[in-house]
């Protein structure tokens, strides 16, 4: 079976997304598998949106932050239930920097969810182009 170009891109994004969502949570066991499909989900919604066939390099990170919430959403009882999960207080991926309110874990997790999983309408507007 050949791969598409949307599933290559899919699948280099994939280590950013674990190396974000490890160091965000601690949490280590993540199925690569998961989130790749995680990661194609969100890039054929943007594709979508946007009216491309190819994403622009600088929704990368819109593409892994809303991937990373989506997983951690979906695996929040296993991150908060893992020995040792610390969920960090603030993130910094590229130019954005992320500061999390709550007092335990559980409260700062749902608000990096809240945070990573937002939709950002007008800058996916930046790249649409018109239908025909």
């Amino acid at each position: 079976m050949m791969e598409t170009q949307e599933q290559k891109k899919a699948q280099a994004l994939i280590p950013k997304a674990v190396e974000f969502i490890e160091g965000a949570t601690g949490f280590v066991a993540i199925e690569t598998q998961m989130i790749e499909y995680i990661i194609q989900s969100e890039l054929d919604k943007a594709l979508a949106d946007i009216n491309h066939t190819e994403l622009p390099i600088e929704l990368e990170t819109y593409i892994v932050r809303r991937a990373c919430g989506t997983f951690i959403h979906l695996n929040a009882k296993e991150i908060l239930g893992s020995d040792g999960a610390q969920v960090a207080k603030s993130i910094r991926m590229g130019d954005t920097s992320i500061d999390l309110g709550g007092t335990t874990d559980e409260d700062r997790l749902r608000a990096l969810i809240g945070e990573l999983t937002q939709e950002d309408r007008r800058l996916l507007a930046c790249y649409r182009r018109i239908r025909w």
